[in-house]
């Protein structure tokens, strides 16, 4: 389940980082501020209020140590020719070398604990924090939203811009869970009728020359499909595939998966998952199989949590597949570049443990994506004359730029209208300096004292409004749990002026805890509210109030709700839409001339190409698998690149550094391939990270799908196949006293004679088998469609053997 998208900028500049946007923002805390996510690919933001009482969880990842050190080791020890070469660390050495310091970890915590956020360790580094929303957008200094996605209606809870403070800025590595996105929803692909020969387990021993090899069923040597997205497989489906395409195996055994590892859902909807696990364990019989299933909607958080949990512990499997990955700008799923960092790291332990991890490299070819002229506007204050084509309406530039383009014209002017007065629903800004509520005897007494302490209002039901969200209410005086109390609440950029609220007693929220209820009422203007105050108070901290839910007028009824204060100053204001104006398409364009500051003029230009390799694949410290089928769909005949879809390749501008292992192939394929059939010179980083390293079979996979055999494929078929094959190079080994094969890119390209070179076809084809403008062909050697080829499995197993 390789995904591509058509991303707007150069790789390097699009990811969102820590350290993109640094200031202090007028009238609250300095910190560094890390920008929302920009939705695309059908998701957008909602107007959707997130319900009262929901809790938010992420992940911070504190800043680890020795990250260069566990890089030098996990060469060494995955280098047949090293002195080293086996000597795997144990997890308690991996831990010795990279856990985080301890001043960075209380600094974490302090952070942590000063808004009273509920949080636990599931690593040493890995903290999970699960908190209300507005106890996280009071540490973050955010607004929490929800955005859904156009196709499948499916919604999630994200962060806007945030904010972490200076003092902790430097021992945070990065934060999961606050942008993050899923993939693009897709299947592994079925097959175009009438194009693939079926692909059989017995077809795979045959084309690869794999014999029936002894198994010990040892615990020993396990492997594992991690999968993402919400994909389950089914039980009866892999005994039925056995039952039909695999011989000479213990029925109850061998096709049963051993452990499951997360949510397990006996599911035939997962085509991808039923994909894996039916050729994982089909190519390796009597290789114990784990299923890791991770059914998140996050991806970069999600593949973080599995790469981090298999570095907690020494048992775990030997050989991974996954088939995963996002051919594409990483911004558009909302992935950071400080995700990428930490979930490289990850790897880098893995190899240092001695993991083979097998990732399909992307169905999209070469990932090609033209630049969109219109992502960077026009020139301001520029106006056009030429022939006109049309004029019409368009909300912003980016439109009537997108309606040119559609024109094929040369030119496009926006001319803004001018602005209109109407009556908001929001009120004026003001500065304030955030105050936080201070309790002036022990929280224990049940005593809340507020000082000019700042709420702000959000309006839940516009009709007919009291209130206007932005809206800010200055609150003194003092309220006990027993009695209640007065407080005073001065409107700063109100109408309203100064309103009594009467505060009853606290009673209890329903549920154990620090959090109190209290019945508010207050008169505004001629029309009297009331609301349902909740405070909080935990044991050591000042008392808060957090939150009022005002109901609508003449309603006491808790669900009946028309306005609420959230305790702080108003978070930052969503981007406002896109002004209206005139479009005018231009057919040619003679000269510029001066225009009005809100005018604005594109001119056609060429468009630059970008090039996308896919991620996690393209780690360093993975081995990434692309996809073959045979010449003339014939089985026997030699193999080529897929072309019913592109197997995904190229070079990934992110990882510059740690793949020494690949330099010399990829230096020859540069220096012998004809240089007319490669891609623009500025499209593609020759010195980076190149993928695939090898390739498999990857069309007319025969997979038994709620009892039925469907003909798939995908590189999500050719990982793992090959992971199989390396589980039996694995047992091998183990068999012979050896260690296992660990992270296997050294091994792979010190033994090239080991696979069929694959010089037919090229990736210059796109996820659904269209052409593409640019892309690399298969050669002599190494290259960026099928690696270093498919493997002979006799010539593999020899050279492990002899290390």
């Amino acid at each position: 389940m390789n995904h591509a998208s058509g991303s707007l900028h150069d790789s390097a500049k699009a990811m969102l980082s820590f350290g993109l946007l640094c200031a202090a923002l007028a009238g609250a805390s300095a910190g560094v501020v890390v920008p929302g996510l920009r939705y695309t690919n059908g998701w957008a933001l909602t107007n959707d209020v997130i319900p009262v009482g929901t809790n938010v969880k992420f992940t911070i990842a504190v800043k680890e140590q020795g990250l260069e050190e566990i890089k030098r080791i996990a060469k060494e020890v995955s280098n047949p020719t090293h002195a080293k070469y086996g000597e795997y660390l144990s997890t308690a050495e991996i831990e010795r070398i990279t856990k985080p310091d301890a001043e960075d970890v209380k600094k974490v915590v302090a952070w942590l604990d000063a808004v009273g956020a509920s949080y636990k360790f599931r690593t040493s580094s890995n903290i999970e924090v699960d908190a209300p929303v507005r106890v996280a957008q009071e540490l973050l200094e955010t607004k929490f939203h929800i955005a859904k996605h156009s196709g499948d209606g499916y919604a999630v809870i994200r962060a806007g811009d945030y904010k972490i403070p200076d003092e902790v800025y430097g021992s945070i590595a990065t934060i999961f869970g606050l942008h993050g996105l899923p993939l693009p929803k897709a299947q592994a692909k079925s097959a175009m009728p009438g194009e693939p020969v079926d692909v059989t387990p017995a077809v795979i021993y045959q084309t690869y020359g794999v014999t029936k090899q002894p198994v010990r069923r040892s615990k020993d040597n396990r492997q594992a499909v991690a999968e993402f997205q919400g994909q389950f497989m089914n039980s009866t489906d892999l005994v039925n595939m056995f039952k039909r395409y695999v011989t000479g195996y213990e029925a109850g055994t061998d096709d049963k998966v051993t452990v499951w590892h997360g949510e397990h859902e006996e599911n035939s909807g997962g085509i991808e998952a039923e994909l894996d696990i039916q050729y994982i364990m089909a190519t390796a019989p009597g290789i114990q199989t784990e299923f890791w299933e991770f059914p998140g909607q996050d991806f970069g958080a999600d593949l973080n949590m599995w790469t981090s949990n298999l570095t907690t512990g020494d048992d775990v499997p030997l050989v991974h597949s996954v088939s995963y990955g996002w051919q594409g700008n990483l911004s558009q799923i909302g992935v950071k570049m400080s995700d990428v960092a930490v979930v490289d790291a990850n790897f880098a332990k893995l190899a240092a443990k001695g993991i083979s991890i097998m990732i399909s490299s992307g169905d999209s070819g070469s990932g090609y994506a033209e630049e969109d002229p219109c992502e960077m506007g026009g020139e301001k204050s520029v106006g056009i004359k030429g022939n006109v084509i049309t004029s019409m309406r368009s909300m912003g530039y980016s439109e009537c730029c997108d309606q040119a383009n559609q024109h094929e014209a040369k030119g496009w002017q926006f001319a803004e209208w001018p602005k209109t007065v109407k009556n908001s629903t929001q009120a004026p800004e003001v500065t304030t300096t955030k105050t936080m509520v201070v309790a002036a005897p022990p929280p224990s007494s049940g005593t809340i004292t507020f000082k000019k302490s700042i709420y702000h209002v959000e309006v839940v039901n516009p009709q007919k409004p009291i209130m206007k969200t932005r809206q800010l209410f200055s609150l003194t005086g003092k309220v006990t749990a027993k009695a209640g109390g007065v407080v005073k609440a001065t409107s700063l950029n109100g109408t309203l002026g100064t309103v009594d609220l009467t505060f009853s007693g606290a009673y209890s929220a329903g549920n154990p805890g620090p959090v109190s209820l209290y019945n508010v009422s207050g008169r505004f203007g001629a029309i009297t509210l009331h609301a349902r105050a909740e405070a909080i108070d935990f044991p050591g901290q000042p008392a808060e109030l957090a939150v009022f839910e005002w109901n609508c007028p003449g309603s006491k009824m808790p669900n009946n709700l028309c306005y609420i204060w959230e305790h702080g100053p108003n978070p930052p204001p969503p981007p406002p839409p896109p002004p209206p104006g005139t479009c005018t398409i231009f057919s040619t364009v003679e000269s510029k001339m001066p225009a009005n500051s809100t005018t604005e003029s594109g001119f056609a230009k060429k468009t630059s190409v970008t090039l996308w390799a896919s991620w996690p694949a393209s780690s360093p410290w993975v081995t990434a698998v692309g996809a073959t089928r045979f010449e003339g769909q014939k089985v026997g005949n030699p193999e080529m690149a897929t072309d019913q879809f592109g197997s995904g390749g190229g070079f990934y501008p992110l990882f510059t550094t740690d793949a020494e292992f690949q330099a010399a192939a990829v230096k020859k394929y540069l220096n012998t391939v004809d240089p007319s059939t490669l891609p623009p010179a500025d499209s593609f980083d020759a010195t980076a990270r190149a993928t695939p390293d090898v390739a498999a079979l990857g069309e007319g996979f025969q997979v038994i799908v709620d009892g039925q055999p469907q003909s798939v494929g995908g590189t999500s078929a050719s990982s793992p196949t090959f992971a199989g094959l390396v589980s039996l190079l694995n047992e091998a080994r183990m068999t012979a006293g050896k260690k296992p094969m660990g992270f296997l890119n050294q091994f792979l390209y010190q033994n090239e004679d080991a696979f069929f070179d694959v010089t037919a076809g090229s990736n210059k084809i796109g996820r659904g088998g269209q052409p593409l403008p640019y892309g690399f062909n298969c050669s002599a050697g190494w290259d960026p469609a099928t690696g270093l080829g498919t493997p002979l499995f006799a010539k593999l197993l020899k050279a492990a053997m002899n290390n």
